[in-house]
């Protein structure tokens, strides 16, 4: 019910974002994040011109930051305002833990689905790649991120916050497996 509560919220922000985007960069001249409220339309955890794998193709410009802002739109909020404290390890409802659509320590892609839970939120996850050996797939991805609290416990402490999200990529990046 929480979920489906602040969903309208979610969407209002993410619309608001993608508008905003082209304007938002001029907030941050000469610096890496956005003042105040504004922070609420960049991700937490990396600088308004993007993580180290989009830097590393891209030169820090105002292009790239609206980029950046478009690619994550709303994070912010979705990960402060939204998210959830998660104060005990995810249970597995149904489906596999590990999958992700990115190849990562020597490990490609694992497609499939998962419904996780803790008492306070829960998550959906679903990866279905598409055939022919494209680097593409549907990706679903409701509820809270709890992956990484079962995945990787060692980073994603318990008292840390799982970040809100309402996610539908039918055209999402896959690393798929040379057949």
């Amino acid at each position: 019910m929480k979920y489906i509560l602040l969903l309208p919220l979610s969407i209002l922000i993410t619309l608001l974002a993608l508008i905003l985007a082209p304007v938002l960069p001029l907030f941050a001249i000469g610096k890496d994040k956005l003042p105040g409220v504004l922070s609420w339309f960049q991700t937490p955890d990396s600088p308004i011109y993007g993580d180290v794998p989009f830097r590393a193709t891209r030169p820090d410009s105002y292009l790239t930051r609206v980029t950046w802002l478009l690619r994550n739109p709303g994070y912010g909020f979705e990960w402060s305002i939204l998210a959830s404290t998660v104060n005990e390890i995810p249970r597995l409802i149904f489906g596999k833990a590990e999958i992700t659509d990115t190849a990562f320590s020597n490990r490609l892609a694992v497609p499939g689905w998962y419904g996780l839970s803790t008492n306070d939120a829960w998550e959906f996850y679903w990866i279905r790649p598409y055939p022919l050996g494209i680097n593409r797939c549907f990706r679903l991805r409701l509820g809270w991120k709890l992956g990484g609290f079962l995945n990787d416990p060692c980073y994603w402490k318990l008292g840390g916050k799982a970040m809100y999200c309402f996610s539908l990529r039918p055209w999402a990046h896959y690393d798929q497996p040379n057949i």
